[in-house]
């Protein structure tokens, strides 16, 4: 079960793209908190607390704002054009025994004597969708590859959920699974096609990434 991890926010009375864009400089990002029939409630916290929040892959967060603790479930994040910097998050207030629906990471475990004997491991799913109480979400789902041979493969039936935790997912999506050699030289076969047929596009930043992070502040506040 993942475990909670405590955030200390603010309330914010400014809002609106410039006041967002003024927390950013001050090492602060802006955030919402709603749900449980309370009114939505606009806040702001440690630019350094939501990175730690979304890049350890947390969920659960025991918020603490204005001397009371409230159990939120961290629903959304909003990134830059890049995709490195959080411009905006959004909190739900959930409660222990409350059923929520979230995707976490799938993470293999073991050795797989497929590849061993030269083939390669594939995962096509890297993230699960998964349905629980708030109170027992997992950090992940572990999959053990220690018995795929070559042409063997794991579907999402055959996942082994912990307690209390269902999928959504089709059953007939396959987790991971072990190509053989024959099959590797098709898929890079169809990834040299590929590449061959994408023109490389420049990337750059300029005056619209801005105007569009001010519009994203507009529409969450």
């Amino acid at each position: 079960m993942s475990d909670a991890e405590h955030l200390s926010a603010e309330p914010r009375s400014k809002t609106g793209s410039i006041a967002a864009r003024r927390l950013r400089q001050n090492a602060q990002i802006p955030g919402n908190v709603y749900g449980h029939g309370e009114g939505s409630v606009a806040i702001a916290a440690p630019r350094d607390r939501i990175d730690h929040l979304v890049h350890g892959g947390h969920h659960i967060v025991q918020l603490e704002l204005e001397g009371e603790t409230q159990q939120t479930l961290l629903r959304e994040v909003q990134w830059d054009a890049f995709g490195q910097e959080v411009l905006h998050f959004d909190l739900q207030r959930v409660s222990s025994e409350e059923k929520i629906q979230l995707e976490v990471p799938v993470v293999t475990t073991g050795e797989a004597p497929g590849v061993v004997n030269g083939g390669l491991l594939d995962v096509p799913l890297h993230s699960l969708e998964i349905e629980c109480p708030a109170g027992q979400v997992p950090d992940q789902i572990t999959v053990n590859i220690n018995q795929l041979k070559i042409g063997d493969g794991i579907q999402v039936r055959d996942l082994n959920l912990p307690e209390g935790v269902s999928t959504t997912a089709n059953p007939d999506d396959t987790v991971v699974h072990v190509l053989s050699p024959k099959e590797m030289a098709s898929a890079e076969d169809i990834e040299d096609v590929v590449d061959m047929a994408v023109e490389p596009e420049l990337i750059r930043k300029d005056e619209g990434d801005e105007e569009a992070a001010a519009k994203a502040d507009d529409s969450n506040d």
